[in-house]
């Protein structure tokens, strides 16, 4: 018999110990999962920051070559008028055709990279979008905190109230109940001690 008592004793310790531990495991998912998602909106602003970086330097690369671009586009347009207004000969029909196709090729250039600016720009401002989303977020989820933290202070407080309430109710029922049942009060009146049966036949 004795054997059978240890063997269920310490099955009994064991599955206690599983049931604690299954309870902490499982708050201490739930307050990593909690730690996770406040974490989460500062992770995606950070990541939307460092996009947004990175396009705001592909528009200055893009911008430098577009500069580039517009520039030899108007060299070689005056090259084109200059050798136009020369007499026509073998050397000034060569430096046309250069400077023409150098002027096609510019042009090409150009429409590409103001096209790509373009998305650039766009993808500037969704970004943009997303990082103030993320910080309205951010301040809204503060905002809540703040709020919870206030109502379980306010609920705190009312219970400590009623608490107390209950407590002093609870005490003058008992002194309430500890009374004999029948039993006359007496009151005193200067010198004199006269009961309550007695008031009651004067009255």
């Amino acid at each position: 018999m004795s054997r059978k008592k240890a063997t269920r004793s310490t099955k009994l310790k064991k599955t206690t110990r599983k049931g604690t531990a299954k309870g902490t495991g499982t708050s201490t998912t739930l307050t990593t999962l909690e730690k996770n998602f406040r974490a989460t909106p500062a992770k995606i602003i950070a990541q939307f920051r460092k996009e947004i970086a990175g396009t705001r330097q592909q528009q200055k690369k893009l911008q430098l070559a577009l500069k580039k671009a517009q520039t030899q586009k108007q060299t070689s347009t005056k090259q084109i008028s200059t050798l136009t207004a020369k007499k026509p000969s073998a050397t000034t029909k060569k430096q046309l055709n250069t400077h023409k196709k150098t002027l096609g090729t510019t042009g090409k250039t150009i429409t590409g990279l103001t096209k790509q600016l373009a998305q650039l720009k766009q993808t500037t401002t969704g970004l943009t979008l997303g990082q103030g989303k993320y910080s309205a977020l951010t301040k809204q989820l503060s905002a809540l905190d703040k709020e919870w933290k206030s109502k379980a202070t306010t609920a705190k407080t009312t219970n400590k109230t009623t608490k107390s309430k209950t407590r002093t109710n609870k005490t003058l029922d008992t002194k309430t109940s500890t009374a004999p049942y029948g039993s006359t009060g007496t009151q005193t009146y200067g010198n004199n001690t006269i009961s309550d049966d007695e008031t009651e036949k004067t009255g």
